[in-house]
């Protein structure tokens, strides 16, 4: 029976963190399959790229590599729930460094001319959060989310910006990840009032998102929601598992 080797193990075999069985799996394996070692290759140009984004100029090798990563990539899609939440985490931080790798670098310099070293980061990325916001792969808008997950503090524009995705985009997996990124900075009022401005959108919200705007709320103990939970507990049109998350919830503000 043969064995599939998966993108998510080569990442872990590229990055020295598979387990020695693994490793070997993937070593036995690239003696005889052609297919793995193009797919290998890819990755290692990602790596290469990530590894040059340190210096100042990124190489023409490097950038063509990077390329060849792109147009692979743009051919396959990885479904969000068939990852766990730290596979989903990794994966997308790769996907978010190759999608905007080389717009980070065309900004450089011209940021670097008037803004010290934390400046011209948060403004790359504020420009290349909002290039991925743009795009039609699910995946892109998701590895937008995935780049406040980095920040180190809350940025009014980056959380504005994933409370749009959270507010507007259409799919579900990216209004979830927009969550997860803001649950991130709960403590901020910013976001607060962009979970609450969420919770009280109209009934047609994906239930997974309107259950999970309820756990976040309820954890920070904003207690700003209670009448929005009461709205849910009296809507008769709602699922009965909906309107139970409200009433707990509202017990454990109470």
């Amino acid at each position: 029976m043969k064995t599939k080797i998966t993108d998510e193990q080569l990442i872990d075999f590229i990055s020295n963190e598979s387990d020695a069985k693994t490793s070997a799996q993937i070593e036995a394996k690239l003696a005889v399959d052609p297919e793995l070692k193009d797919r290998l290759e890819i990755f290692s140009a990602l790596q290469t790229v990530v590894i040059a984004s340190e210096d100042e100029v990124v190489s023409g090798q490097a950038t063509a590599r990077f390329e060849a990563f792109l147009a692979a990539e743009n051919k396959r899609e990885t479904p969000i729930r068939q990852l766990p939440l730290t596979r989903r985490r990794k994966w997308f931080g790769f996907a978010a460094v190759a999608a905007g790798i080389l717009l980070v670098f065309s900004l450089g310099r011209q940021f670097g001319l008037s803004e010290n070293g934390a400046g011209r980061e948060l403004a790359a990325t504020r420009s290349l959060m909002l290039e991925l916001m743009k795009a039609d792969k699910t995946s892109d808008r998701i590895a937008a989310t995935t780049i406040a997950l980095e920040a180190e503090t809350a940025d009014p524009e980056l959380i504005d910006n994933l409370g749009y995705l959270l507010l507007h985009d259409e799919n579900t997996n990216v209004q979830l990840a927009a969550l997860a990124a803001l649950r991130r900075f709960g403590n901020e009022k910013q976001v607060r009032d962009k979970l609450l401005e969420a919770i009280g959108e109209p009934d047609d919200r994906p239930e997974i998102v309107r259950l999970q705007l309820i756990e976040v709320l309820v954890g920070l103990k904003e207690e700003r929601v209670l009448p929005y939970l009461e709205e849910l507990i009296n809507n008769q049109t709602l699922p009965r598992h909906l309107k139970d998350a409200a009433q707990m919830g509202k017990f454990k503000l109470i």
